[in-house]
């Protein structure tokens, strides 16, 4: 989010949320705030975020419930202080600087008393709370002290400042066009001399001027082409210029679609030759930056054009969305990882000591031979003798224990015997829970494995899926819960009671993969052993054929047979065809999968989710590489 960008949603907050009642603010993550605002006309979420990459101001949907607003100390604080109070004023405190400043007071006609200052600068990035009067700061998203910079500390209690200004001079400086372009001519020769070769004129622009971004020097050449009297009209009027953006393709651009002109690449001769005398501020000057007639453009106004918020804000949410699907993906790949890695070492200890317990026999074996032969010990007045094996004929060299004569060896050797068996005995179901943790967790595995993180925002089925395997690691015990554990369960269940009450159980099943076979039949497949569960004990009914892989992990899948009808082979088929794809056994190109009844389905006591026994089945051979969801993946593949 550059300045024209952000200059433009502190326009837009300005012109349609002043003044407006702080309702609420609740903090959704470590670096997001949303605060209610209320008008005379309508309501609305101020979303502020922080975050390096994803730093942004916008009004916004509410946030989603169940959000960990409870977990963090800095929007309670917001909350004690703004709750209650009125936006009086949203703006740039400085021109052409990445800070916005929103004045609060308790009534409209009271001077401001707080102002919360959001700083847009990547990942310094921050918020922050001051009082008007004494210029101190009351609440900070990131306190930065003395060991973090020497430059500028943001602490609590300690006297704020503005960040120092950007280098360059303000773009609406220089009040003739020569000046102007002189500016920018001198400061691209002297790039291109610092660099060693030519530099253009965009990058001697970006360099002169504070506050502009390659970005929109990019956009504004784009569309003034060699007009360059119009580039610096749209740097002198950005109120008016900037705001402007290409709401019909959905993109963030910070003028309308391009135009023909060329872009001139000569930093000086060019520039020279474009430079009029007057500044004119006309229609034809803003459809030519726009690319629009100034009719079209005219018209664009009167209704009302769009909202820059709105675009900002499905920019920004689809970003982050795709973020904190791959940080939880990260960290989920790393709890299995961690647990499978712990699991084998134990299994592989268990199996050595069961090795040892399966010397019990032999070790009796050794102590019946000795005591038949004990006297001879006795006899011959020795510690060892070679004495024969009477299973295999041979000769077994035995010696007795230090200090003890052959019957105490003997008997010492029976009772190592007896532990020897109850170990073997105590560490066969030890043995066998192992096993079934790590098939588990490599079920588990191969579910995260086929989740594709969805790119439409935060109520995608693939983040639900992904966050649905965190609840069943941290309920195995697999991985520690998250700080906002039980704020998002209560969230999750309050979710669950609104869906029964409406009665909508169909709009449960769109958690689930879903296709349609060749006869109209709908496939369901799980995407986590959560959902595997409820799709084998819950959805599944008498008539539906249930697949699973054999001897692979996978999905559970759902073939749907209205009642009184049959299934035609070729959807049989194409249900299996699925079941082999979401599996491990989508690399082979022909896998074995178990066709059963939901009625011959049964769930082990004390199984995890998604383990079930199948009582009766039957087998098909399902082709990963032939399926729908194989077809549709060819597809959207670039």
């Amino acid at each position: 989010m550059d300045t024209a960008q952000l200059m433009a949603c502190a326009q837009e907050l300005q012109a349609g949320w002043v003044p407006a009642k702080v309702e609420q603010i609740l903090q959704t993550d470590e670096q997001t705030i949303c605060m209610r605002l209320r008008t005379v006309s309508a309501s609305g979420w101020l979303h502020i975020s922080w975050h390096p990459t994803s730093f942004h101001l916008c009004m916004g949907p509410p946030p989603v419930r169940g959000a960990a607003s409870e977990a963090f100390s800095f929007g309670e604080q917001l909350g004690g202080s703004l709750r209650g109070l009125v936006l009086l004023q949203a703006g740039l405190p400085q021109p052409w600087e990445r800070v916005v400043a929103l004045g609060l007071s308790s009534r409209p006609s009271d001077p401001i008393s707080h102002t919360l200052y959001f700083e847009a600068m990547g990942r310094y990035s921050n918020v922050l709370l001051v009082d008007q009067d004494s210029g101190k700061i009351k609440a900070a998203g990131r306190q930065i002290g003395g060991s973090q910079s020497r430059l500028r500390q943001l602490q609590v209690g300690g006297s704020y400042h503005l960040p120092p200004p950007a280098p360059g001079l303000d773009p609406g400086q220089p009040r003739s066009e020569a000046d102007w372009v002189d500016i920018v001519t001198k400061t691209t020769e002297q790039l291109g001399d610092q660099k060693g070769r030519a530099a253009s004129w965009q990058q001697g622009l970006v360099r002169a001027f504070q506050g502009v971004s390659p970005g929109l020097v990019k956009d504004l050449a784009a569309r003034a082409g060699a007009a360059l009297s119009l580039v610096r009209l749209a740097l002198r009027h950005p109120h008016r210029y900037i705001p402007y953006l290409d709401l019909a393709s959905g993109q963030i651009s910070v003028l309308g679609p391009p135009g023909t002109r060329s872009v001139p690449q000569n930093p000086s001769d060019e520039m020279r030759s474009s430079a009029t005398p007057a500044d004119s501020t006309s229609s034809a000057d803003m459809a030519a930056l726009n690319g629009t007639s100034p009719n079209s453009q005219q018209q664009d106004e009167d209704q009302g054009g769009g909202s820059i918020h709105a675009l900002v804000d499905g920019y920004f949410r689809g970003r982050q969305a795709d973020e904190g699907w791959g940080r939880l993906q990260q960290r989920l790949n790393k709890a299995l990882n961690t647990a499978l890695k712990k699991l084998e070492g134990r299994l592989t200890s268990l199996k050595q000591q069961a090795d040892t317990g399966r010397q019990a026999d032999a070790t009796q074996r050794s102590a019946d031979l000795l005591m038949a032969n004990a006297f001879r010990y006795e006899e011959e007045g020795t510690r060892e003798l070679d004495l024969e094996d009477w299973d295999t004929g041979s000769l077994r060299t035995i010696v007795l224990d230090e200090g003890k004569s052959a019957v105490e060896t003997a008997e010492g050797w029976y009772g190592r015997a007896r532990k020897q068996r109850r170990a073997g005995k105590s560490l066969e179901p030890l043995i066998s829970a192992a096993q079934g943790d790590i098939a588990y967790l490599q079920e588990v595995q191969a579910s995260l494995e086929q989740l594709q993180g969805d790119r439409e925002g935060t109520s995608n089925p693939d983040l639900a899926a992904l966050q649905g395997i965190q609840d069943e690691l941290v309920a195995g015990r697999f991985m520690k819960a998250p700080a906002d554990a039980a704020l998002a369960a209560k969230g999750a269940a309050k979710g669950r009671k609104a869906q029964k009450r409406s009665g909508s159980a169909a709009a449960g099943l769109d958690r689930f993969r879903r296709f349609t076979s060749p006869s109209g039949l709908t496939v369901l497949v799980g995407r986590n052993n959560i959902q595997n569960d409820e799709l084998s004990h819950r959805v599944a009914k008498d008539g539906d054929i249930w697949m699973h892989v054999r001897g692979f992990p996978g999905a559970h899948t759902l073939l749907q047979v209205p009642s009184g009808s049959e299934a035609a082979e070729e959807d049989v088929q194409c249900a299996a065809d699925l079941a082999a794809f979401f599996s491990k056994a989508r690399p082979e190109g022909r896998a074995p999968v178990i066709v059963a009844s939901p009625s011959d389905l049964h769930r082990p006591k004390g199984s995890r989710p998604g383990q079930v026994m199948v009582k009766k089945e039957r087998v098909e051979y399902g082709r990963p590489d032939k399926s729908l969801a194989a077809a549709a993946a060819a597809a959207a593949a670039p």
